[in-house]
């Protein structure tokens, strides 16, 4: 019998990894991360669960479930069929390549969850670092947030990527291809398994499938792939290039003074590119053009006071302006929760710093009514009850980050001992030594930190 196997060919065995690994992203998880963190962090109806994205992620899923059928049927097909079942690959393949370009430009928010959860849990992990190199006192009593908020937070969409000259360059292509198909950081940390299984079944499959599936010599080309590659690079490349081209023309309009040829320039860019609708900047621009006409209709009109309030850092002033009526009207638009999410945390960030610490918990948690995934909030929540010597409140607070970083394959061991550190804390003020110890042991167990 073993002998037998032997004799197979080599092919044989990569076409069979390769299927199971097609049939394995069929079933695994996508970029389904943040979605997941909703269901266990609060509601869903404010997270991904009924994004439209959702078909798409099908729509590729329905097709390597085809594929896996046809190639294994293509095994006894016609030449023909055959070399068709090969075509659907490399066509799958340029289609999976493009998925994570397809969440991250067509629905902004999809990637947006993600951003926050990844930024705000580095954010968190390099405060605390902070807080243990540079305080040389007892930090549960002094301790304050060291760390500010990332100066694009609330852009979402940057026109970094600008593709001038300088795009040419050889330092330059590597950014400016992460940009095109949205692989940055924050996706490869959490982008999902079924992803890697479909890209990996599919190369492993359609490779070996010259070898392995015997053609005649006329069938032995390849399959013409440069029609179906210009086609998925144009569906890429020209809503990127259009959108920069109306934000660039509308930035020489606005400057110019053309504010009514700025304003439809920057909507037709948002149309092109979809995460325009979620950058602050974007809409203060548009609400300065509506006080310049008096417009108070216009709904942009309170966001220029709103992105004036949080860029000089005065949060006070954002967050009473996010209760008034103008700005009220503004709570269907996509963005807002991001923007008042980030308004309340920042604000909670100052009044914690300056020993309002009711202030500061009633701030995070309507932070958290509005972002259930902020892992500053839940660590500043953890912060405010050591204050108050409640660390049963402040070990569930803290593990709430630790569970957060898992959705980002993070394993930011600082994070994770403060958890244990805070259990033993609240153990022994139960008077509960043994607990304590054990806890405590824990958090100087590295293995523990997970």
């Amino acid at each position: 019998m073993l002998a037998r196997l032997t004799q197979i060919p080599r092919n044989y065995y990569l076409f069979a990894v390769g299927w199971f690994a097609v049939l394995l992203g069929v079933q695994a998880g996508w970029y389904s991360i943040p979605s997941s963190a909703a269901s266990s962090f609060g509601s869903a109806s404010l997270q991904l669960s009924e994004h439209a994205a959702i078909g798409w992620e099908f729509a590729v899923r329905a097709g390597l479930l085809c594929y896996a059928g046809l190639a294994v049927a293509a095994l006894r097909g016609t030449v023909v069929f055959r070399r068709r079942v090969i075509g659907a690959g490399w066509l799958l393949l340029l289609l999976t390549l493009a998925f994570p370009y397809v969440m991250n430009h067509w629905y902004p928010e999809y990637g947006l969850d993600t951003r926050v959860i990844y930024r705000q849990v580095d954010r968190v992990v390099d405060d605390m670092e902070a807080g243990l190199n540079w305080q040389h006192f007892d930090w549960r009593e002094s301790r304050i947030i060291m760390t500010q908020m990332p100066p694009d937070t609330l852009s979402a969409t940057v026109f970094e990527d600008e593709w001038g000259v300088k795009a040419a360059l050889p330092e330059y292509q590597t950014h400016v291809l992460q940009n095109v198909l949205g692989y940055s950081n924050e996706f490869l940390n959490s982008v999902g398994k079924g992803w890697i299984f479909a890209i990996l079944g599919l190369i492993l499959t359609i490779l070996p499938a010259r070898w392995l599936i015997p053609v005649s010599a006329e069938a032995e080309r390849s399959p013409r792939l440069w029609p179906m590659f210009v086609v998925v690079l144009a569906g890429l490349l020209i809503p990127k290039w259009l959108a920069y081209y109306y934000v660039d023309q509308g930035k020489t309009r606005y400057a110019a003074g053309n504010w009514h040829e700025a304003a439809d320039d920057w909507r037709r860019a948002a149309f092109w590119n979809p995460g325009v609708d979620y950058a602050l900047p974007y809409f203060a621009d548009l609400g300065e053009m509506a006080q310049a006409k008096e417009c108070v209709a216009c709904p942009e009109w309170p966001l220029f006071e709103l992105a004036k309030a949080v860029r000089t850092g005065n949060y006070a002033r954002a967050e009473q302006l996010a209760g008034e009526p103008l700005t009220q009207r503004l709570v269907e638009m996509p963005a807002y929760r991001y923007w008042l999410s980030a308004v309340f945390l920042e604000y909670g960030v100052q009044a914690f710093n300056a020993g309002q610490y009711g202030l500061a918990e009633e701030l995070w948690n309507k932070t958290l009514v509005q972002m259930p995934t902020s892992a500053m909030a839940w660590y500043g929540l953890s912060l405010v009850y050591l204050k108050y010597k409640q660390f049963e409140r402040a070990a569930e607070a803290i593990n709430q980050v630790v569970a957060l970083q898992k959705f980002v394959n993070f394993r930011k061991m600082t994070v994770s001992g403060q958890y244990w550190a805070t259990k033993s804390w609240a153990a022994f003020r139960r008077d509960d030594p043994v607990a304590a110890h054990q806890l405590y042991t824990k958090y100087l167990t590295p293995d523990s930190w997970k």
